[in-house]
């Protein structure tokens, strides 16, 4: 390192103070020589030398090793970090950090995708999701907010909503304490216009609540799915007005001959569960119950009053980036009770965000935290196909190996690769640290090598040896990152990747924004229980009339105004 002015009038100075030291110590030892009181100087001279040589290493590490610290530090900050040229005149999502030479990080294209992966206390909340929620808000996008750990962002999303007093108005989902929920129907007539949007949600419920079928599904689960598509699409054809996700549950828990039969009276569905009608007139017990029994245990996890509460209403519609009102919608999950709201939650993301990527839309916004907690299919392609409607994916994990657990390696892969603004933080798996590094790819550095050569031919006590020096110099392909660098990453400092910012790649030590004091989230809604199982109870009466009156049915398609 080359000492720079401060350092070097610091090195003088500890230089003065050593001579003075010393000299002192020498003077003390001749005095006390001369008087005969050597032995207590020689002491206290010692004592006195050896606790200034301590202050003055405590002092030395405090003020230049700090110096020597932070220099090394920047400097391999900077061999993370790639300038382009570009002059960025318009940001969506900007970073302030610590760094004078590079003070704002510049989100320019969110709706290319935008990743982060980052562990527990990485800071990967306070420095880069929350500024996200604000600014999105600030901007008045319709959006969707998985929130994992309910209400830790959503009082976020409601403290920037009360100050800015956005036009966007806020909406929230709590399977939980439902006095703090709205009502939605992911399942409504007018969001599914053929078979093929029950048949994506039929398979994204079920692959949630059997996540081993995400990546390899059997002939049960299959069979499965298409008689859960069945029942989606036979009540928005024959029952619209009881097209909901509690009394399909409902529906499919009754006996599944009778159901089946009654499905067989629309032409579509008749043809969906034509296997499962084979086998019951062929009196295959054992398959019919292979099925039957696959789809009512897994059905059976969310066949539960407070979920037929929330998903049995419509205080509002999943177009959630509509112009004209636009909305923004959190979706609260518990850490507990993952398993049992995860696949209600997937499946109102799965629709809104098939409502979204639309074109003609409000710019909008998906915020995923802890992203593999829920399986939404098709995720992997939605930054490649929605970055031309506006919609700006964000996906949050806390290692790579969630999400490959999740969705597996090849969407794994295609979902990492189409999310083109990436922040690394601190992570405990080396796996993931060695992929960060391998970004980074690695660069050429030159290294010199010096040596001293002593040559003693020809002296004599009169001349001395000779001395000759040399160097060399080696180019050697080093790692731009080590693994290491990313594993002792301090909180909130990231490595990250760009694409038409300022900088393609940097290091940097985020700054995470003041926000607060947040509101706290107070029941808005007035529910008793009587009304909750008035409701479980009514939709389980629907069912049976249904089944009693396959013939009395309605072939008008539910509208918005209709509810």
């Amino acid at each position: 390192m080359n000492p720079n002015k401060r350092d070097r009038s610091l090195i003088a100075t500890a230089k003065n103070i050593a001579l003075a030291i010393v000299g002192y110590f020498v003077i003390s030892v001749i005095v006390g020589a001369m008087r005969g009181i050597l032995p207590g100087l020689l002491f206290t001279g010692i004592s006195f030398v050896l606790t200034l040589g301590l202050v003055g290493f405590v002092v030395y590490e405090i003020f230049l090793g700090r110096t020597e610290t932070k220099t090394d530090a920047d400097k391999r900050r900077m061999d993370a970090t790639r300038r382009t040229l570009k002059e960025v005149t318009k940001t969506v999502f900007s970073f302030e950090t610590v760094h004078p030479d590079m003070p704002i990080i510049n989100v320019t294209k969110p709706e290319r995708g935008v990743l982060i992966i980052a562990g527990a206390g990485s800071g990967k909340s306070a420095s880069v999701i929350e500024p996200i929620i604000v600014q999105s808000i600030q901007q008045n996008f319709g959006g969707l907010l998985y929130d994992f750990k309910f209400p830790s962002l959503a009082t976020v999303a409601k403290y920037a909503a009360d100050a800015c007093k956005t036009s966007t108005k806020l909406y929230y989902i709590d399977l939980e304490d439902l006095s703090r929920s709205h009502r939605v129907n992911p399942l409504r007539p007018d969001l599914m216009r053929t078979q093929s949007y029950a048949d994506e949600y039929g398979k994204c419920i079920l692959n949630n609540l059997k996540p081993e079928s995400i990546q390899k599904s059997d002939y049960w689960t299959d069979e499965a799915s298409s008689y859960l598509t069945a029942v989606i699409w036979f009540l928005r054809e024959e029952y619209p007005q009881y097209c909901t996700l509690p009394h399909v549950v409902s529906l499919v828990l009754e006996d599944t001959i009778k159901v089946v039969e009654l499905l067989s009276t629309n032409a579509e569905t008749r043809g969906t569960v034509a296997s499962l009608r084979g086998a019951i007139e062929r009196k295959a017990e054992a398959q019919v119950a292979g099925i039957d029994s696959t789809l009512k245990t897994a059905l059976r996890k969310i066949n539960t009053k407070e979920i037929a509460w929330v998903l049995s209403g419509n205080d509002f519609s999943l177009n959630l980036n509509d112009p004209e009102e636009p909305k923004f919608v959190t979706l609260g999950n518990y850490d507990g009770l993952r398993g049992v709201f995860g696949p209600v939650l997937a499946l109102i993301a799965t629709v809104a965000l098939k409502q979204m990527n639309q074109p003609g839309k409000q710019n909008s916004v998906v915020i995923l935290d802890e992203a593999p907690t829920i399986y939404i299919p098709g995720l992997e392609h939605i930054p490649a196909t929605a970055r031309s409607n506006k919609v700006a994916t964000v996906f949050a994990a806390q290692d790579i190996a969630q999400i490959e657990d999740a969705y597996g390696r090849l969407k794994k892969d295609t979902l990492i690769a189409n999310l083109s603004n990436q922040f690394w933080g601190r992570v405990g798996l080396v796996g993931t640290a060695q992929y960060v590094a391998e970004l980074w790819g690695k660069h050429e550095v030159v290294q010199t090598t010096k040596s001293v050569s002593k040559s003693t031919a020809g002296a004599t006590i009169f001349s001395q040896a000779t001395y000759s020096k040399s160097s060399s110099e080696s180019r050697q392909e080093r790692q731009r990152i080590q693994i290491n660098d990313v594993t002792e990453l301090k909180e909130g400092e990231f490595f990250g990747q760009l694409v038409e910012s300022e900088y393609s790649s940097f290091k940097a030590q985020l700054k995470a924004p003041q926000i607060g004091p947040l509101p706290q989230m107070l029941p808005f809604q007035d529910i008793s229980s009587e009304q909750i199982r008035a409701n479980f109870l009514q939709i389980q009466k629907d069912v049976q009339e249904i089944l009693k009156n396959k013939t009395n049915s309605t072939k008008k398609i539910a509208q918005p105004d209709d509810f």
